[in-house]
């Protein structure tokens, strides 16, 4: 399970992948593409495609 931070409304979208990125920089690819794909998601609940 990965370390996911807490997603609040307050909190931009931005914030939230880069944090998410961060605490599980460490993970294996198959780890990296969750973290991509669960941003990407966030991304598109606000009208977004800047991940990273």
């Amino acid at each position: 399970m990965p370390n996911t931070p807490r997603f609040s409304e307050a909190r931009s979208p931005h914030r939230w992948c880069r944090d998410y990125k961060a605490v599980n920089a460490d993970k294996d690819e198959r780890g990296a593409i969750t973290t991509k794909n669960t941003c990407r998601a966030i991304m598109r609940k606000y009208d977004s495609d800047n991940c990273f």
